[in-house]
């Protein structure tokens, strides 16, 4: 689930606008169904609003921490990579690619972490 409040300070001073994002949030939470057999994983490549990893999220046992779109892989280094996975609570099981969303030379470089780091690579079409 991704809900935005503008990225601007504009938008962070409004209290009408934070309130309504909150209880929104809030909402959601109590109404998710909690399940415990969900695979845990990062996201690689796409557009931006990750059309997707949303299926993926809305359809399947997958549940993605963080997600890179194309337009940032060039700026993505190991260390980067780590922290997505150290900054997860759970143990991250996989990389996703949204294959056709990334050239060779980025996939190539984040696989190779990921088998350095015991993480499986998948294809996003080979989940949806």
């Amino acid at each position: 689930v991704l809900i935005e409040l503008r990225s601007t300070a504009l938008y962070w001073k409004k209290i009408k606008e934070r309130l309504m994002v909150s209880e929104t949030i809030i909402e959601i939470l109590e109404e998710w169904p909690i399940k415990n057999n969900f695979n845990f994983a990062i996201g690689f490549g796409g557009p931006h609003y990750f059309s997707n990893f949303n299926k993926i999220q809305i359809n399947t046992e997958f549940a993605l921490s963080h997600i890179a779109p194309k337009y940032v892989l060039d700026e993505i280094s190991q260390e980067l990579f780590l922290q997505a996975i150290q900054k997860t609570i759970e143990p991250v099981q996989y990389a996703i690619f949204d294959w056709k969303g990334m050239v060779k030379a980025h996939r190539e470089k984040i696989s190779g972490w990921a088998v350095d780091q015991d993480i499986k690579v998948l294809k996003i079409k080979k989940i949806i």
